[in-house]
């Protein structure tokens, strides 16, 4: 999607865009990770819902094993499987972070 918004964008709101979608996705990633680490037991329900938001804005990106990982920490939440929700949300908070650095290199990077 982010492509093919590049020449419709301009520049400038193309960059802030991208910005946008990086902050708000590396703000999601931590939120999911914190939630599965939880010492406790993950709250499976809140879990489940950035899970299912996560797959959108990575989704979004172009970012399909992220993307892919969130959809699969949805389902572990909505099968009330918390060790595997807490694996998935670990897996999660290190691919995330990559994915977005990537991200920017691509679409930043390339542009100025």
């Amino acid at each position: 999607m982010l492509g093919r918004l590049r020449p419709v964008a301009g520049p400038t709101a193309f960059d802030r865009l991208v910005r946008d979608f990086i902050g708000n996705g590396a703000n999601r990633v931590d939120r999911v990770a914190r939630l599965a680490a939880n010492n406790d037991a993950p709250d499976l329900r809140t879990l489940g819902q950035q899970a299912h938001d996560l797959i959108s804005t990575a989704g979004n990106c172009g970012l399909r094993r992220l993307e892919e990982a969130a959809r699969q920490l949805q389902s572990a939440c909505d099968a009330g499987d918390a060790a595997r929700a807490r694996a998935l949300g670990g897996l999660i908070g290190t691919l995330g972070p990559q994915s977005w650095r990537a991200l920017g290199r691509h679409f930043l990077e390339t542009a100025d």
